[in-house]
């Protein structure tokens, strides 16, 4: 099999891989959750899980990235990196800022405060210690990890509904899929010593974690804003406007996790393949928009009748801004790869300056729609200074 046809089966494992846990939480665990719970109270469990995905998960993955880009560099050198250390030190921040602002978002019990803050620990581990599957470019094991994920989502269902702890879904989910990724793994058996080459470790660490933060906290800062400007029962709403884009993109995001792990295996940059890339993922953006501008209705309504009117409303514009950011997704691959990564700052810093100013500036104008607006302006921008990064890189 020749390396086309290597990523070409490496994306399509990833691209079921991630969506299969992302279609039960999102299309199964989360409506049965709302089902029991308010507006209000749904809107909480939504923000709260919005600080799961901007830290934990993003933190995770950082470090899953750094792992991946210096890979080379360690085994050239001889050392590890210290990242056992770096890890448990980042665990402890996690949990501490995920428990902080789950009580500021209305997560008041402390059961369940517990339960998200653990939970929170155990998906930045996992995060982590996937990276030897991109390493080894062994995504059926990648597979299997997230198909114990998903079943461990519908198990923590059970748990919901007997013991009223919606965390309890999340903590056993990622809990049984941690236990699978220790079992085919070995990376977690590294040494516990400070490593000379920690520094590197902790840079570039800082580096793409500011980056990653900046532009995480755009896909997830949307519903923690809106809970002080709108109350909850808004967070609700957009969420579930946002639900099919979200769920339709997860198609492309896996497919950029694949382009890095062979990009940081090429030495030159490639303007045609950028352009193959961006040509591919603009044909698959089109089709899902008008796959869910066609599909959304009817099964809103199915899933969340009690919401699905209001959130029609904003349903076209809040999916537009969703592929927009996928298209940039598929972008940036390559200018991290072939980039400084002190440039990922810049480029998710003025994006997420103009994120915040053209969303707030939409909701005074007009409201949660003005506010959706503000979204899709931003992504529209942060996709062409992608673009104009690239070209800048390969013009010299």
């Amino acid at each position: 099999m020749n390396k086309i046809q290597s990523a070409a089966v490496d994306m399509a494992l990833n691209v079921i891989s991630t969506l299969l846990p992302s279609m039960v939480l999102q299309l199964f665990v989360l409506p049965v959750i709302s089902r029991s719970m308010s507006g209000d109270e749904y809107g909480i469990v939504i923000a709260s899980i919005a600080l799961l995905g901007l830290i934990p998960l993003t933190v995770g993955n950082v470090l899953n990235n750094v792992r991946l880009l210096n890979d080379e560099s360690h085994k050239r050198s001889g050392l590890e990196g210290g990242y056992p250390l770096v890890v448990a030190c980042l665990c402890a921040l996690s949990a501490v800022a995920v428990c902080i602002g789950s009580w500021a978002v209305g997560v008041v019990g402390s059961i369940e405060l517990f339960v998200v803050t653990l939970a929170s620990v155990i998906m930045l581990i996992r995060e982590y210690l996937i990276v030897e599957y991109r390493l080894s470019l062994s995504y059926r094991k990648m597979l299997c990890a997230n198909v114990v994920l998903a079943i461990g989502f519908v198990a923590g269902v059970g748990f919901f509904g007997a013991l009223g702890s919606w965390g309890l879904v999340y903590l056993v989910g990622y809990g049984a899929s941690l236990a699978y990724v220790v079992s085919t793994t070995t990376i977690w058996r590294e040494s516990r010593a400070v490593s000379p080459d920690i520094r590197l470790t902790i840079r570039d660490a800082a580096t793409l974690g500011i980056s990653g933060l900046l532009n995480k906290s755009t896909a997830y800062a949307d519903k923690l804003i809106l809970v002080p400007l709108l109350g909850s029962s808004a967070v609700a709403v957009y969420y579930i406007s946002c639900l099919f884009g979200k769920v339709l993109s997860l198609v492309i995001a896996p497919i950029s996790s694949v382009m890095l792990s062979y990009l940081v295996k090429e030495d030159r940059v490639s303007r045609r393949a950028f352009q193959f890339a961006l040509i591919i993922g603009c044909t698959l953006c089109v089709f899902g928009y008008i796959v869910t501008v066609v599909i959304a209705e009817p099964i809103l309504m199915l899933m969340y009748p009690q919401f699905a009117e209001d959130s029609m409303i904003y349903l076209p514009v809040v999916t537009a801004a969703s592929y927009v950011m996928v298209l940039s997704g598929i972008a940036n691959p390559f200018v991290m790869r072939f980039g400084d990564l002190s440039w990922q700052i810049g480029l998710n810093g003025v994006f997420c300056c103009i994120f915040f100013v053209s969303c707030l500036a939409g909701y005074l104008y007009s409201g949660l729609i003005g506010f959706c607006m503000g979204t899709l302006v931003a992504n529209i921008t942060r996709l062409v200074l992608t673009i104009v990064l690239y070209a800048r890189l390969t013009a010299r």
